[in-house]
């Protein structure tokens, strides 16, 4: 439903995490920004997202 559209997410906590599964089940890409220690929670294609290191 969400093909073709980046949304990025700045830092938070397990709410965010939330949101972020729900984005990748839709199949946007998603930009984290914050959140260096998550890359092995998500059950998705990791191709869909990257972490922003600030």
């Amino acid at each position: 439903m969400l093909s073709g559209i980046q949304i990025a997410v700045i830092g938070g906590d397990a709410r965010q995490l939330e949101v972020i599964q729900k984005l990748l089940e839709l199949d946007a890409a998603a930009i984290l920004i914050g959140f260096d220690k998550l890359q092995d929670q998500f059950r998705c294609n990791k191709s869909k997202f990257r972490t922003a290191h600030t």
